[in-house]
């Protein structure tokens, strides 16, 4: 959107290697909870990912479709290698990725389309007919 491709790559890697880091960090036994925040942390954190990767690198529908492929593969990697640093995989968290991924890039499609019909909508010349010198699209 407003920053250039490169800087959205440099962003998206950073948050994605902290992701990385995040889920692949060995932790203490964590006693079972009532509440499953374990799901959300990773509903939120793809759904932020898929944001990012929406809003910066997609810009059609094959995009947005090679993105999601992607990320949800990236998901699965992400859990069939937590068992090797003595954490546990499971399905379910799979399951929060991918509905995050779904959120992320709604959310960032939709981003993209207010933003671009308000760009369009704006017009060049104000009504009084008078010139304008603001930089429009």
């Amino acid at each position: 959107m407003f920053l250039s491709r490169r800087m959205w790559w440099i962003i998206i890697l950073c948050y994605a290697g902290a992701h990385y880091l995040g889920t692949h960090t060995p932790i203490d036994p964590v006693p079972k909870s009532t509440v499953p925040i374990d799901k959300w942390l990773h509903f939120g954190s793809y759904t932020g990912l898929a944001g990012l990767v929406g809003l910066g690198l997609c810009r059609t529908w094959r995009d947005r479709v090679v993105a999601i492929v992607s990320m949800m593969l990236w998901g699965g990697f992400d859990e069939i290698t937590q068992p090797y640093v003595g954490r546990h995989a499971e399905w379910a968290d799979w399951y929060a990725d991918v509905r995050g991924i779904f959120l992320g890039m709604a959310l960032a499609t939709l981003v993209q389309f207010v933003t671009r019909f308000t760009n369009q909508s704006a017009s060049p010349v104000p009504s009084d007919g008078s010139p304008s010198f603001r930089r429009t699209g």
